[in-house]
């Protein structure tokens, strides 16, 4: 029988502890996501998905208030870009995965340097492609949460939002048991009110602060000059493995991990990097 996801709900004193959280829950939050998302061909159809939205996203903080009490009130959660005191450690992330081609050769070359990182995994790919999951969590990496299907949840409900996390969790969770603590949210859209959101399910918001704009399809040479030239101790780098067109994330890689090891620099996953256990 299938173990229930494990949840870490923060005390006031700053202990954590594991709590158990009902898939009632999860059903009722996730259920936002299938009802909001429905294609809204006339304005009676939007108007009609808006009011369940609302309706479902109030049930579904009530029913969360009432399984997690207190434990969910925070008052000023922040995303998480840097940690200045991480000595020479660096955490290599990447976004959008996985993907049938392009993950794969960058596990191999990881491996080849025992280089441990972060994958934040779209929810639709990790169904699709559950052996990559599989294989990413054997050798060591991460696994984050980057919704199920991409959107900008500024621009969503916080029902739909919320469905759009579980959704991508309950991805990540049925293949592997794996519950995944950190979330990366599209666009690095990490209002108030989605970090609220993030702190009421449980999850770290990761941004970064080294960009590579590999997702933009620049050349190897530019993305080894972005990362040489501001990477720093600390660091959260940004890379995508889910890249549509053109990529030269691999390619700059192969030049970048072999250099930065050899400067002294060590990575490690982004809940090492701010120790997040």
């Amino acid at each position: 029988k299938r173990r229930l996801a494990l949840r870490l709900a923060r005390r006031a004193d700053g202990v954590t502890r594991p709590r158990r959280v009902s898939r009632r829950l999860t059903r009722v939050l996730a259920a936002a996501l299938a009802i909001t998302l429905i294609p809204a061909g006339t304005a009676a159809a939007r108007e009609m998905n808006e009011d369940a939205s609302r309706d479902i996203g109030e049930a579904a903080f009530a029913a969360a208030e009432s399984e997690m009490g207190s434990a969910i009130d925070v008052e000023s959660p922040v995303a998480l870009r840097a940690n200045v005191g991480a000595g020479r450690k660096l955490a290599l992330t990447f976004d959008d995965g996985p993907h049938p081609t392009l993950t794969a050769p960058i596990l191999d070359l990881l491996a080849e340097y025992d280089v441990k990182a972060t994958f934040f995994v779209i929810g639709e790919n990790a169904r699709a492609y559950p052996d990559i999951i599989a294989r990413q969590m054997a050798e060591g990496h991460e696994i984050g949460n980057r919704t199920e299907t991409h959107p900008d949840l500024s621009r969503l409900s916080p029902a739909a939002a919320a469905g759009e996390i579980l959704a991508a969790e309950d991805a990540i969770f049925s293949e592997n048991e794996y519950r995944a603590r950190l979330l990366r949210p599209p666009c690095g859209a990490a209002t108030e009110d989605l970090l609220r959101l993030a702190s009421r399910l449980d999850y770290d918001v990761i941004l970064w602060s080294v960009d590579t704009r590999d997702w933009a399809h620049n050349d190897t040479a530019a993305i080894v000059r972005t990362v040489r030239q501001n990477a720093d101790g600390g660091d959260v780098i940004l890379f995508h493995d889910f890249i549509s067109g053109e990529a030269h994330t691999l390619d700059a890689l192969r030049e970048l991990i072999p250099a930065l090891l050899a400067d002294g620099y060590e990575f490690v996953t982004v809940s090492e990097l701010f120790g997040l256990g």
